[in-house]
C-alpha cells in the first residue's frame, strides 16, 4: 500500500533531518573562497587544504583508503595508482607554466620594459640638456627602473627553482607548492606593477583593462 501524502512529506522531512544533522559541519553557502571560510572550517574542525597539492596528500591517507575499498569503490593499489597520476599531472602542469612564463618575460615583458626605461632616460636627457628642470621625470625614472630590477630579481629566482629535478614526484609537488608557485606569484605581482605604468603602445600583452572592459 502506498503511503499517503502526509506519511511521505513526514518520511522526507526525517531523512532531511537526520542527513542536515550528520553533515552540518561540511554546509556553508558563503563565499569559499574568502578568508571567511578559513576562519570556519577552523572553527568546525575542518580540514583545510589551501592548495591542490595539500588536497591530492589526503588520497594517500589511510583514512582515504578504507573508505574507498569500505564502499568497493578503489582498492588500495588502485587508489594509490590515481594519486601518482593526479601527482605527476600536477608537477607537469606547474613545470609547463613556469616555464611559459618565464619565456614571456624573458621574450616579452622585460624587453617592453627596458623599451620604456630607454624612452624615459631619453625624455630626461633631452629635457635636462635643455636645461629644464625635470624633477618629476627624474622620478619616474627611477620608479620605472625599479620596478624593471624587481622583474629582473623575481624571473632570476624562479628560474632558479625551475632548474631543481627531485627524485620523485610526491617531493616535487611538495617543493612546488612550498616554492616555485610562490615564485610565480611574485614574478605576476612584478609584471602587474609594471603595466600600470608601461604605455599601452609598449606593452606586448592584452592588458587587464582591454580584456575587462573593452571589445
Amino acid at each position: 500500500k502506498n503511503p499517503s501524502a502526509a506519511k511521505l512529506e513526514a518520511a522526507v522531512k526525517n531523512v532531511l533531518k537526520e542527513t542536515i544533522k550528520a553533515h552540518r559541519r561540511v554546509c556553508f553557502d558563503g563565499d569559499g573562497y574568502g578568508e571567511a571560510w578559513h576562519k570556519e572550517a577552523e572553527k568546525r574542525g575542518l580540514p583545510n587544504m589551501r592548495s591542490t597539492a595539500e588536497a591530492l596528500s589526503a588520497f594517500s591517507t589511510k583514512k582515504a583508503r578504507d573508505v574507498f575499498a569500505k564502499y568497493h569503490v578503489l582498492n588500495a593499489r588502485e587508489l594509490e595508482a590515481r594519486y601518482e597520476v593526479l601527482v605527476e599531472n600536477y608537477c607537469t602542469v606547474i613545470g609547463i607554466e613556469t616555464r611559459t612564463i618565464i619565456q614571456m618575460v624573458r621574450t616579452q615583458i622585460l624587453p617592453a620594459g627596458l623599451r620604456t626605461q630607454e624612452e624615459l632616460a631619453t625624455t630626461v636627457g633631452a629635457t635636462l640638456a635643455a636645461d629644464v628642470d625635470c624633477a618629476e621625470t627624474q622620478a619616474d625614472l627611477r620608479h620605472y627602473v625599479g620596478l624593471v630590477n624587481d622583474l629582473r630579481v623575481a624571473v632570476a629566482e624562479l628560474e632558479k627553482l625551475a632548474a631543481k629535478h627531485h627524485k620523485d614526484h610526491a617531493t616535487e609537488m611538495r617543493f612546488l607548492r612550498d616554492n616555485t608557485v610562490p615564485a610565480t606569484a611574485r614574478v605576476r605581482a612584478a609584471c602587474d606593477a609594471l603595466e600600470r605604468v608601461t604605455p599601452d603602445d609598449n606593452w606586448p600583452l592584452p592588458t587587464y583593462a582591454e580584456m575587462l572592459l573593452m571589445k
